[in-house]
């Protein structure tokens, strides 16, 4: 699955994009950017992403970034 794929997927869980881009933390702008892959997704993003959303992987969302062993650890739950 590329990573717009995975964006449009979790915008389908919030009422609007502009809504998920809010929980995220980030400009609404960019994520229509992200949704047709005109840019990469940020880290920081991929950060909060993976922490409101815990079956998403960070390397679904930036696998440039983060290879597919990473695992994060968010208030003592490790997050595969």
């Amino acid at each position: 699955m590329k990573p717009e794929d995975v964006i449009n997927e979790l915008i389908t869980r919030y009422s609007t994009s502009r809504e998920f881009a809010h929980a995220i933390g980030e400009d609404a702008a960019d994520i229509i950017r992200w949704r047709y892959g005109k840019c990469r997704i940020k880290a920081r993003a991929v950060v909060n992403i993976c922490r409101l959303h815990p079956d998403i992987q960070p390397h679904q969302l930036n696998p440039d970034w983060f290879p597919a062993d990473l695992t994060f650890t968010f208030g003592g739950n490790k997050h595969e």
